[in-house]
């Protein structure tokens, strides 16, 4: 049987279902119908208190409206209105609502200090629960916040585009969160308080800011719509509040009309929504013919095609858009993603309109583009104005074209707004590269005298002539004569005609002529070769305006290229180059050799760029030259110098100045010759009256070593007899005798050698060989006397063929960086006692083929040269380097140099440098210790036996110039210098010794 169905209970269930269900539905309406009444609440009090600010209120009452609305509409403590003192650029508290305390009110803080100063900076709107615990705020007036007990609150920025003019803010005395509508809520009274303050500023500054005020409007106006299309999907039975939101957009439509600046605007599908009347009035088409339709470009374009709007709304790249509107077209400098152009419209009006139009997006709150909005600026007359101006200009510089002289038209402020063709011509820049910027082509170090001549042309209108200098676009600096005129335009100022006239070729011209004829007239004053070049070598440099000039010659004798006339500015360059002497073997590693063979001409200007490297001739120099001009110099067509000039001071060299030194070498070359001449001659006369001196001096020197050790001798005999006189004088006076009669024939060769120097040159080294060679059988004598014939005879006869006989010397290969530090410490012992530093700087090098004696005695001799040549304090190096397969061994002393005279007869043998008593107590090493003269005549024959080159180069001291000048022997002592240095630096001898490598067996012997 089955069981009865319970429909009361289920009739029940349901039924109480139902009814939760309803309770839920209720609850879900009554919180939605509170929503609902709360944004109805807003949009009620935002449009009260948009109809009141638009009202004819005056700036105070309407943001008295503002803070009282907003207060009322979010609810809070207080609200107030803070705005910028442009002047003072302070903030300031204007208007409040709730405010207590009359030290907030009196709240003026400086520009971006507080929150405010956050806010306006940053155009963002900020909430803050706790105004004293937040760390992102400077707290410039926490003493007024504190005494009016604000804790929680917002602030938004009032601001029209990019321009703050104020903020808005609402706080509460207790702690509160607000949140993101809240502060959405603030932003749009803050908007419209904005909108206000910028009217009620200035009338001006609204038609400026129209356009960004605009976009603001419809902005706020498209996010108002779009709120209320949402109220109405979720309250759609609420029609009356859709109808308020209607009525809103109809007023924000209307204050849109009212604008004076014609203005539409689309929406996303590019449907016209607004129209205004000033659009009206400049297209001619009513707003009803478009709004609601895509017809925006038929007020512009004979057919269908997208205006820049449309552009906006399909966000189309801004080089798309550029095809469209040409060079009429840029982004805009103040609103993001907005674009303006200008361009020619022939079918408004009668006979087309130029316009100026902006278009901008409108876009929501989360930033999507909603629509754009586009403004139009009549601008014919302006550019009517342009265009009549421009064939007014036109008209004038025809004419100026064809002026002969570079020609220029500046503006007030120094800008160029025309050059003609002529100044094109002589200073190279262009219109194109000019217009609206300043020429730079004032020289360095005329800016005050351009300053002056333009106060002068400012005072009196005019400036007939003046003459100056000015750059080429090339930098060629150029003589000019300028005039200038101020040009008037309706009695006021308006510009400046320069004019000017390059006189360069003239004035230059004229300066050659004078220096040539100066140089004419002034060459016989110069007889003597050196003066006259040194004369010529100035007058280069000084006429091409170079740092140095210079005039090379040819030693025909040693085949070696010279520069013995050289003026530089650089003293100590223009010293190293007197001292230059290339030999012809190594001519091609100058340019100066190319000049000699060809006699044309060669010009430099930028070393750089010439491909080729010049070592020699840099090393000698002590530098590169930056450039240079080169000319040969003939006589009787014959090359026989070359003149230069070196680094021009300002621009390049060129083909006038290649003239210049031509026509200079020209007029220069016979008085060259001809001095050339006359120096050989006086030369030649001082070698001759060199060689008496040298053949006195050695006479003297001879008799000092031969006289003063016989006259020792005899008077040594006379002790001795009067010591022997005790004794039988058959015993000791026939050998007394012999010793007598010895030494009396000693001195009687030394007579003869006294007049065959006089009479006969003999080389002083066969004459010693001769007199030892005759002494040697009468000292043996002596010494048998003595001690008889035995062993000691021997012993003696052993000792002189040691000292005087012939040697036999076998060369060996030897290592010479090796064999100096080996010989070096040899010697270190007998100079212990001077102080002078020896360094050496010796690099491994190919063996060398020479006797171990005749290297060591031509060392050693080098070295004590150099030790007895130097002060002490002084520094002497030595070195050894590769010269290709050769081997070079070199001895430099910084020490007092060498006279040029004794230079020539170093090498004779006999000779010395010093004068014989001033070194006659010395011993070797001294300083100024001196010598028989005979050591470097014997490594000159040596040089000739085993087969390397001997060389001396010497700089005698600038300070004891003269050879019987004395050098005080220590730096320190020396009053000419201060430091070692200057020692170092004034003079000094090098001797080099080149020595053949050793290629292994089969070398040749020595000669």
């Amino acid at each position: 049987m089955e069981k009865p169905l319970n429909t009361k209970s289920a009739d029940y269930n349901t039924l109480k279902q139902q009814v939760e269900a309803l309770k839920k539905q209720v609850s879900g309406l009554q919180r939605m119908e509170k929503k609902n009444y709360q944004q109805l609440r807003k949009f009620q009090v935002l449009y009260d208190l948009a109809i009141a600010i638009t009202s004819e209120g005056n700036l105070k009452t309407n943001l008295q409206v503002v803070v009282d609305k907003s207060r009322h509409l979010l609810g809070t403590d207080t609200a107030y209105i803070a705005l910028r003192d442009e002047e003072r650029r302070e903030v300031f508290i204007y208007r409040v609502s709730g405010i207590r305390t009359e030290t907030f009110r009196k709240i003026r803080l400086p520009f971006g200090e507080g929150l405010g100063g956050s806010v306006a900076k940053t155009g963002r709107g900020y909430i803050i629960d706790n105004y004293f615990t937040s760390k992102t705020l400077s707290h410039k007036a926490a003493d007024a916040v504190a005494q009016e007990g604000l804790i929680s609150g917002m602030a938004v920025p009032m601001q029209v585009g990019q321009k703050n003019l104020g903020v808005l803010y609402a706080f509460d005395r207790a702690k509160r969160h607000f949140s993101q509508s809240d502060l959405d809520t603030l932003f749009l009274i803050g908007n419209l308080a904005a909108v206000e303050v910028s009217r009620q500023q200035t009338h001006e500054g609204l038609k400026e800011a129209h356009g960004e005020l605009e976009q603001r409007v419809q902005e706020r106006t498209a996010a108002l719509a779009k709120s209320n299309e949402l109220l109405k999907q979720e309250i759609a039975e609420r029609k009356r509040a859709v109808e308020k939101m209607r009525q809103s957009e109809k007023r924000l439509s209307e204050i849109l009309d009212g604008t004076s600046i014609p203005t539409f605007v689309i929406d996303q599908g590019h449907v016209v929504t607004h129209c205004n009347k000033a659009f009206e009035n400049l297209t001619g088409i009513a707003a009803e013919e478009i709004i609601g339709t895509r017809k925006q470009w038929m007020s512009f374009y004979p057919q269908k095609r997208p205006v820049m709007a449309d552009f906006i709304i399909d966000q189309v790249p801004g080089t798309e858009i550029a095809n469209h509107y040409a060079h009429g077209y840029q982004a805009s400098p103040v609103i993001d993603g907005a674009y303006e152009a200008e361009g020619f419209f022939p079918s408004l009006g009668n006979e087309g309109k130029w316009l100026f139009f902006t278009a901008a997006p409108l876009k929501d709150r989360e930033g999507n583009v909603t629509g754009a909005i586009e403004t139009l600026q009549d601008i014919t007359k302006r550019k009517q104005a342009e265009a009549a101006l421009r064939e007014s200009e036109n008209r004038y510089r025809k004419a100026l074209e064809f002026a002969p002289y570079p020609l220029v038209v500046f503006t007030l402020d120094g800008r160029v707004s025309y050059l003609n063709p002529a100044f094109t011509q002589v200073f190279g820049w262009s219109l194109a590269e000019l217009e609206g910027k300043k020429i730079p082509y004032v020289p360095p170090g005329l800016e005050q005298e351009t300053s002056e001549s333009i106060r002068q042309l400012f005072e009196d209108k005019v400036l007939m002539r003046h003459e100056t200098r000015r750059v080429t676009k090339d930098g060629l600096i150029l003589d000019v004569i300028l005039r200038a005129a101020v040009i008037s335009d309706d009695q006021e100022r308006s510009g400046e005609l320069v004019i000017l006239r390059d006189v360069t070729q003239e004035k230059r011209i004229t300066r050659n002529n004078q220096a040539l004829l100066r140089i004419s007239m002034a060459l016989p004053e110069y007889p003597d070769l050196e003066d006259l070049l040194n004369y010529v070598s100035k007058e280069i440099k000084d006429l091409l305006e170079a740092e140095g000039g210079a005039v090379i010659l040819l030693d025909e004798e040693k085949q070696e290229i010279l520069f013995p006339g050289v003026a530089y500015d650089d003293t100590s360059t223009q010293q190293r180059m007197k001292g230059i002497r290339i030999p012809a073997a190594h001519a091609d590693e100058v340019v100066v050799s190319k000049v000699m063979k060809t006699g044309e001409p060669v010009i430099v200007n930028d070393t750089a760029e010439v491909g080729k490297s010049y070592p020699l001739r840099d090393r000698m120099l002590g530098y590169s030259p930056r450039n240079f001009v080169q000319v040969a110099a003939k006589s009787s067509e014959r090359i026989i110098g070359v003149l230069c000039a070196i680094n021009k001071k300002e621009g390049r060299f060129d083909q006038t100045d290649v003239d210049l030194l031509t026509m200079i070498a020209g007029t220069v070359a016979l008085s060259i010759e001809n001095a050339r001449f006359s120096n050989d001659l006086k030369k030649a006369y001082t070698e001759v009256s060199s060689m008496n001196r040298a053949k006195d001096k050695v006479f003297h020197h001879l008799s000092h070593e031969l006289k003063t050790p016989v006259t020792v001798l005899m008077g040594s005999l006379d002790i001795l007899e009067k010591v022997l006189a005790a004794s039988p004088r058959e015993w000791w006076a026939p050998t007394m005798e012999r010793a007598r009669r010895g030494l009396q024939r000693i001195m009687e060769i030394q007579y003869q050698v006294e007049d065959i120097i006089q009479d006969r040159p003999q080389k002083t080294h066969d004459l010693l060989t001769h007199l030892l060679d005759e002494c040697s059988d009468e000292l043996q004598t002596l010494v048998a006397a003595h001690t008889g014939e035995g062993p000691v005879v021997e012993r003696v006869r052993s000792s002189i063929e040691a000292l005087f006989g012939p040697k036999a010397l076998a060369p060996e290969e030897l290592r010479l960086d090796e064999f100096v530090h080996e010989n070096l410490d040899r010697l270190r012992p007998a100079f212990s006692h001077r102080e002078v530093e020896i360094f050496t700087r010796c690099e491994p090098a190919a063996p060398i083929f020479i006797p171990k004696d005749v290297l060591q005695k031509v060392m050693d001799g080098l070295i004590k040269n150099g030790v007895e040549n130097t002060p002490d304090q002084g520094k002497i190096v030595l070195r050894v380097q590769k010269r290709g397969p050769d081997v070079e061994f070199q001895v430099q002393d910084l020490g007092v140099g060498i006279t040029n005279e004794a230079q020539r007869r170093i090498f004779e043998g006999f000779f010395t440098t010093q004068e014989t008593l001033s070194y006659s107590t010395k011993k070797p090493f001294d300083f100024n210790a001196g010598g028989k003269g005979a050591d470097l005549l014997r490594m000159k024959v040596f040089s000739e036996r085993y087969h390397f080159r001997i060389h001396m180069t010497s700089s005698r001291c600038r300070y004891i110039s003269e050879g019987t000048d004395i050098c005080p022997g220590r730096i320190s002592l020396c009053r000419f210098c201060r430091r070692k240095e200057d020692c170092y630096d004034s003079g000094g001898t090098t001797f080099s010794l080149v020595f053949p490598g050793a290629s292994g067996p089969g070398l040749p012997a020595p000669a």
